[in-house]
């Protein structure tokens, strides 16, 4: 059973690798937080929780 620090470690990281994702499909400029979230499969909360 992970920790929740740890479990928010690798929350980060699906986040961030979704978002490098999105980035090669659509570009910088064109890339949503809903996108982003809609490929990390998570809520778009937990982006800005990571990342403010």
């Amino acid at each position: 059973m992970s920790t929740p620090r740890t479990g928010g470690v690798e929350r980060r990281a699906l986040i961030l690798e979704a978002a490098a994702r999105e980035f090669e499909r659509v570009g910088y400029a064109a890339t949503t937080i809903a996108a982003v979230a809609r490929e990390a499969g998570v809520p778009q909360g937990t982006l800005h929780f990571h990342f403010p």
